[in-house]
């Protein structure tokens, strides 16, 4: 108990902890996990092959040109232990992604070393790992609604007051749906485990470098203290820690070797990387960016070795699920600006005017801009955090849309975003504070200085 009073992440990782129960209590017992042709494939190679370490100088056991020997030796693990029993396979499943929740609010918490949103994202990375409810997301709708009602009682013509948080609420709940579905492909389905293990080690090495940035401390204060300062005492600059730091970086850097051999969509790591750099800049904490170096050379080692070992030519898998034109675009515009994937529809609906004014369509795809707008406008009150989880997530999917959509792409994105969803939460519960609240009232005008005041120039 006197951990819990001393260390204040103690009761909030207890709290992920508990949320993050569910996904083990969720994981599959289903027989027909390993009646899935890839996993009927891949099973059957390791057992032919009875050689784990092969993996690393070789294609992995479906032979589609692919370097993943990290991810096949946990699929080793569960043929040599649990042999055909689905189950085991399946807790193995949800296992990963228990830990992958506590990771998050692990990197939250050594970026922005806030307690409310260390817990947050570690909770809302367990609803999009099992599913959301949706009667939370209909509540969420609801007080978009009551939020406009009652701003537009309590400020009248002041419309921005109230009609932004309003059209916030609108559009945090399709954040809070989650961009894609991914319980199936990450939880229930095996071949979406080399996603999930590869979003293991990244996190860890996010994570890692993070609280290697943090132990060196942020940059002296040089500008001198002013009248309103508060005074310094004996615990008002917390000082650094130089121990252990090194210890961290090693473990960044494992973290990141492990994230290439399990999945190829790891090769955006150095740039997820140079982000946690940028954000603790803004922070002004000191930044060895020659650090960086080493996770780009990393980088570059993985093509070396991967030429060597993966046949040079394409797959005819590899062929089948390379795509182009505006699949690539819908995708991208889920993480950037969702309403520029709907500017297509718009083009039609704008075509059909003036029937279009007497349908429903217009109305919403209007609504759905001024939601994202008005979004924008609220994340600016924690423009950091929000714009750090947003980017991320971007840069997290960029190199899978190029592919066929598979919605375990997807995982390591929706992870990172729970950054920017919980900070637009918290930007919006202050807005919404706002709304709610009586307008301030401005005091008199004096005209002449009150008697006993001090002269003014």
């Amino acid at each position: 108990m006197r951990a819990l009073t001393k260390n204040r992440y103690a009761l909030p990782f207890l709290v992920t902890v508990g949320f993050a129960l569910l996904i083990l209590a969720n994981f599959s017992q289903a027989a027909s996990m390993l009646m899935d042709s890839d996993t009927r494939v891949l099973l059957e190679a390791i057992a032919k092959r009875n050689n784990p370490l092969s993996w690393f100088w070789g294609d992995w056991p479906l032979e589609n040109h692919f370097y993943r020997p990290i991810s096949t030796l946990f699929f080793e693990f569960d043929f040599h232990v649990y042999g055909r029993n689905a189950a085991g396979f399946g807790l193995t499943n949800a296992a990963v992604m228990f830990l992958c929740s506590l990771c998050v609010f692990w990197l939250a918490r050594e970026l922005f070393d806030k307690t409310w949103l260390a817990v947050g994202c570690g909770v809302l990375s367990v609803g999009y790992s099992i599913g959301m409810p949706w009667r939370l997301l209909e509540w969420v709708g609801y007080a978009g609604i009551l939020t406009a009602l009652v701003g537009a009682y309590r400020h009248r013509k002041n419309f921005l007051v109230y009609l932004v948080p309003a059209l916030t609420w609108l559009y945090l709940g399709t954040e809070l749906a989650g961009i894609r579905a991914i319980r199936f492909r990450t939880l229930d389905w095996l071949p979406g485990r080399t996603a999930t293990t590869m979003t293991l080690f990244v996190l860890i090495a996010m994570a890692a470098y993070c609280r290697y940035v943090r132990l060196g401390g942020q940059q002296p204060d040089d500008r001198k203290p002013g009248p309103l300062d508060p005074p310094a005492t004996r615990t008002s600059v917390q000082p650094s820690s130089s121990s252990g730091r090194s210890f961290w970086l090693v473990v960044s850097i494992l973290g990141t070797v492990l994230a290439f051999g399990a999945y190829e969509q790891a090769v955006m790591v150095p740039a997820l990387l140079l982000g946690c750099g940028l954000a603790f800049h803004l922070q002004r904490y000191r930044i060895n960016w020659f650090v960086h170096g080493i996770f780009w050379s990393v980088l570059f080692g993985y093509f070396a070795l991967r030429h060597q070992v993966i046949p040079p030519d394409v797959s005819s898998y590899q062929n089948q699920q390379l795509r182009y034109g505006p699949g690539v675009w819908l995708s991208l515009s889920d993480f950037l600006f969702p309403f520029l994937g709907a500017l297509p529809a718009l083009g039609f609906l704008l075509e059909g005017l003036p029937l279009t004014l007497f349908t429903s369509h217009l109305y919403t795809a209007i609504l759905n801009l001024l939601s994202q707008l008005a979004t924008a406008a609220t994340a600016g009150r924690l423009w950091l955090i929000c714009l750090f989880g947003y980017v991320a997530s971007f840069v997290a999917f960029l190199p899978m849309a190029w592919l066929q959509s598979f919605e375990h792409y997807y995982y390591l994105p929706m992870l990172l975003r729970t950054i920017f969803v919980v900070g637009l939460s918290s930007a919006l519960l202050s807005g919404t504070v706002t709304a709610w609240s009586r307008p301030a009232r401005q005091a008199p005008r004096r005209l002449h200085p009150a008697a006993g005041s001090l002269l003014r120039p």
